[in-house]
């Protein structure tokens, strides 16, 4: 695991910058296989979480390799772009 993306690359809403400032993220991209892994790590006492608890999560991929802008995108789950809409988001449940 290895932090490849520098904070700049990155976008982040919310009230505070606890999440933003602690998480790590890795992108490996293999070009024979054309293949590129994008990994996040979230401290679970950024997110304000402990084992047992439930939340909701999503996450969005966007591709916009140029000038032309996003072609594609790839989500876990409705509400993810605008309007947000955190209702749709799946559930987790943190294992004790």
């Amino acid at each position: 695991w290895s932090s490849d993306v520098c904070s700049s690359d990155l976008q982040f809403i919310g009230p505070s910058d606890a999440l933003f400032s602690s998480l790590t993220c890795a992108v490996k991209r293999d070009d024979a296989a054309k293949l590129t892994r994008y990994g996040v790590r979230l401290p679970l006492a950024a997110l304000g979480l402990k084992p047992g608890d439930e939340f909701g999560f999503n996450a969005m991929v966007c591709d916009g390799d140029d000038e032309k802008g996003l072609r594609y995108s790839l989500r876990m789950a409705l509400g993810i772009n605008y309007p947000f809409q955190p209702k749709f988001y799946p559930r987790f449940a943190l294992k004790e």
